[in-house]
């Protein structure tokens, strides 16, 4: 029953070794204790065994692959984050000691080969400057709800039962070694 066609989707095989699930659950009692059937079902399974045993392989390795490109792809992209925020950083200091040059000597506009340089004035509303302790009547209160999740687990790990939450079992994952 299994095929010889090498390279079988992961599903494929699946999905025959759920027929020979089902082949060993329909099977009488007389046919199950047979040496030709057994013998059968033996060489069966180890057929799809090692076809999912070789497919796992080959998977592990797309896998370990994927993960090592995506750290490396994550190493790089943090690399490149930094180096174009220390530019910007750089442009801006260059921009703040060019504006305070210009002050300096008096200059709003600049004209080269290149550029048309003006020190503007900012847009939007006039910035405030605090220079006291502002009073109560132009505060306001904002208010921050978080689940005391520590609280919530120790009362569930207790026995009591809570009506908006329950422990969920622990899931499972991949290990490749």
């Amino acid at each position: 029953m299994t095929s010889d066609k090498p390279n079988r989707p992961m599903l494929e095989i699946r999905n025959e070794m759920d027929e020979f699930c089902d082949m060993v659950m329909s099977a009488d009692e007389e046919t199950l204790e047979t040496d030709a059937f057994q013998g059968r079902l033996q060489a069966w399974r180890e057929s799809l065994e090692w076809e999912a045993r070789n497919k796992i392989d080959s998977m592990s390795a797309v896998i370990r692959n994927l993960e090592g490109q995506a750290h490396l792809r994550s190493v790089e992209a943090k690399r490149m984050a930094d180096l174009s925020r220390s530019d910007s950083n750089k442009a801006a200091r260059l921009k703040q000691f060019m504006k305070e040059s210009m002050d300096h000597l008096g200059m709003r506009k600049c004209e080269t080969d290149r550029f048309r340089v003006s020190v503007c004035n900012n847009g939007g509303q006039l910035p405030i400057e605090y220079t006291n302790t502002v009073p109560v009547e132009y505060q306001t209160i904002t208010e921050v709800r978080e689940t005391n999740a520590e609280l919530v687990r120790h009362k569930l790990e207790g026995g009591e039962t809570l009506p908006f939450a329950h422990i969920k079992p622990r899931g499972t994952h991949i290990r490749i070694k």
